[in-house]
């Protein structure tokens, strides 16, 4: 279980540093596609942390 957490853990880092990327290519090209692909991966990688509840998730959502 700890593996696949891992293996998880390392896609949501990956798709938000795409995401990232795409952002700052939309700002340099000034192109909607890229900037609307960016922002659609910020979405999924926020998705992916809520849907497993990777520790990214419980930092931000923890409960006082």
């Amino acid at each position: 279980m700890e593996i696949a957490s891992f293996v998880l853990e390392v896609c949501f880092w990956l798709l938000l540093l795409g995401a990232v990327f795409f952002l700052i290519l939309s700002i340099i090209y000034m192109d909607f596609m890229i900037f609307i692909c960016g922002i659609l991966m910020v979405i999924s990688s926020i998705l992916l942390a809520c849907e497993f509840r990777l520790k990214v998730y419980d930092y931000f959502m923890k409960k006082d």
